[in-house]
């Protein structure tokens, strides 16, 4: 359930993708503005949510930086676990940490541990095109004993492929009616195990992620998550 939520997650936090070609349009660099994203499994039942706030945004002439907030949240609406990123726009390009990739049960249920994360921050253009192919993105999450020895005892590796423009279409949630582009991507993560998802998702020119559907490799529907609440700064 909750590694659903960390897919979703992700792919909300990295995709505000716009027509515009000033960051200034962008609403991951307005002060104020805020998205609720709700989680459902296979069936429909409620899984989770989050929530990402804009809490403040420097520019200059020629680039913007954003400082933002996610958190998580379980099914009956308990906090599973917050974290601070920073949203970066130049000559078009979006970069965001590698921070907005981690699952949060890599540290909800590691309180004991000490996290240090290497990898390659999540980017995208401001102006996309139906065929356009995407970078990879991977998060390494490294744990070892807090207060201990710096020994790693665990590592997580989230790896995003194959991220692709499929094309364009309206798309309907509790936040209303959206004229989105449709992106698919492969998310791998490893750990003692290995799991594999296929992810597709619809953005809007000005809102960001509006919907996001997950599945398994042979195409079982897993489950899907909507916005719900837009908050424009």
């Amino acid at each position: 359930m909750k590694k659903f939520i960390t897919y979703t997650f992700a792919l909300f936090t990295i995709l505000t993708l716009q027509s515009f070609n000033n960051c200034d349009k962008l609403l991951y660099f307005k002060a104020g503005s805020s998205f609720t994203m709700v989680s459902y499994d296979k069936i429909g039942e409620k899984t989770g949510s989050f929530k990402t706030d804009i809490i403040s945004v420097q520019n200059s002439d020629t680039s913007f930086m954003s400082l933002a907030r996610s958190e998580t949240f379980d099914n009956v609406g308990k906090a599973i676990i917050a974290n601070n990123y920073k949203v970066k726009c130049y000559k078009g390009l979006l970069s965001f940490d590698m921070i907005m990739m981690m699952p949060p049960e890599s540290a909800s249920n590691k309180s004991n541990m000490d996290i240090t994360m290497e990898g390659t921050d999540m980017t995208m253009p401001v102006s996309l095109y139906v065929g356009d192919t995407l970078k990879d993105a991977e998060l390494t999450m490294h744990y070892s004993v807090k207060g201990g020895p710096s020994v790693n005892v665990m590592s997580t590796t989230v790896i995003i492929t194959n991220r692709r423009v499929m094309g364009k279409e309206s798309v309907t949630t509790p936040a209303g009616t959206f004229s989105c582009y449709k992106v698919t991507e492969d998310v791998e993560t490893k750990s003692i195990g290995s799991q594999k998802i296929k992810t597709v998702s619809w953005f809007s020119f000005e809102v960001g992620t509006v919907k996001s559907e997950s599945f398994k490799e042979n195409g079982k529907f897993l489950g899907k998550s909507e916005l719900t609440v837009l908050k424009k700064g």
